[in-house]
C-alpha cells in the first residue's frame, strides 16, 4: 500500500501546484476587483474570458497528473496557464487605460507596474513551456516556482506598505 501511495505522489504534486496557481489567480482577481470603480460590458466579457480559462484548468491538470514526464502534457498545462495570465492582463489593461474603470486617484505608475507584473507571470509560464518541452521536470519546477514568487512579491509589497504607515 505504501508503494501505491508513493506512486500517486506525482498526481498529488500536480494537484498542489494547480491549487496554488488557482489560489494566486483568485487573490489577484480579488485584489484587482477591489481597485475597480465600476465595470462596463466590455470588462464583463474580458472577465468572463479570464474565468473560462480558469475553469478549463482542471483538464490540463488531470492530463499532466497522469503524464508528468510527457513534454506535451507539461507544455499544454503551461500554455493554458500563460493564456490565463494573458487574459487577466488584457482585462487589467482594459480597466486601467482604455476603459478608465479603476478607482479615481490611482496613479498610472501603479497601474503600469501591476500590468507589467501580470504580464511577467505570462512570460514565466512561457519559459516553463519551453523548458518543459525538453526537460519536463524543469517545466514543472518553474510552474511551482511561479505561485511562490508571486507570494514573496506580495508579502514584500505588503511589508513595505505596512512599514510606510
Amino acid at each position: 500500500m505504501i508503494r501505491a501511495i508513493m506512486a500517486l505522489a506525482p498526481h498529488f504534486l500536480i494537484y498542489v501546484i494547480s491549487f496554488l496557481i488557482c489560489t494566486v489567480a483568485w487573490i489577484s482577481h480579488h485584489e484587482f476587483i477591489h481597485d475597480l470603480d465600476y465595470v462596463d460590458p466590455r470588462f464583463l466579457w474580458l472577465n468572463s474570458l479570464y474565468l473560462m480559462w480558469i475553469a478549463f484548468l482542471p483538464f490540463p491538470t488531470g492530463l499532466l497528473g497522469n503524464h508528468t514526464e510527457q513534454p506535451v502534457a507539461v507544455a499544454l498545462y503551461g500554455s493554458v496557464c500563460a493564456i490565463t495570465c494573458l487574459s487577466f492582463s488584457a482585462m487589467r489593461w482594459y480597466a486601467a487605460f482604455p476603459g478608465r474603470l479603476m478607482k479615481k486617484g490611482m496613479r498610472d505608475t501603479k497601474l503600469r507596474r501591476e500590468l507589467w507584473l501580470s504580464l511577467s507571470f505570462s512570460l514565466l509560464y512561457i519559459a516553463g513551456v519551453a523548458a518543459g518541452l525538453f526537460f519536463p521536470s524543469l517545466g514543472l519546477f518553474l510552474y511551482g516556482a511561479i505561485p511562490a514568487s508571486y507570494t514573496i512579491s506580495r508579502l514584500a509589497s505588503f511589508k513595505r506598505t505596512a512599514d510606510a504607515r
